[in-house]
């Protein structure tokens, strides 16, 4: 818990003040005194700009990174990465659901991916959503969404996972 707490807002009433930005894993009484409420968490509004459009994601590549270059002679690479989570159904059972995110990184870390990974490699990823939009060859709109990379961390080399 952090020594000072400039802002607080209470979950329970909706009376917002500020934009919440971190959720710390102690609960505290209700900072608002208008109703009783059940124990809310205590949110902090530290380290604002710091979340803003913030993407974190551990996985394993769907194919191997396909690399290309630019008109204006960058790098980068695009890749598939699948994160899975898990729930029970109504039965009991464990039913895995995955995810696909669409992955661009560039210039040097392109030539990386391109060193050491390959299809199953497991790589976690840090950075931000970027959406766009362009015409396919059948003169069709199409949206896409992807992580821009900032930061990569992957420790087996291709073939070893």
């Amino acid at each position: 818990m952090p020594n000072r707490i400039n802002e607080v807002e209470c979950n329970d009433c909706y009376s917002f003040k500020t934009v919440s930005i971190r959720l710390i894993h102690a609960f505290s009484p209700s900072p608002c005194s208008t109703l009783p409420h059940r124990n809310s968490p205590v949110l902090t509004t530290s380290k604002m700009n710091t979340l803003n459009n913030s993407v974190r994601l551990t996985g394993f590549l769907g194919s191997a990174p396909e690399i290309k270059v630019t008109d204006s002679e960058k790098k980068f690479a695009k890749i598939n990465l699948a994160t899975n989570s898990y729930r029970r159904n109504a039965k009991g059972e464990r039913v895995t659901e995955t995810t696909w995110h669409q992955i661009v990184l560039w210039e040097q870390q392109a030539e990386l991916a391109g060193k050491y990974l390959d299809k199953g490699s497991k790589i976690s990823i840090e950075g931000r959503l970027s959406n766009r939009y362009y015409t396919d060859k059948d003169g069709i709109k199409r949206h896409v969404t992807e992580v821009i990379v900032n930061e990569m961390d992957f420790s087996a080399r291709k073939g070893q996972n």
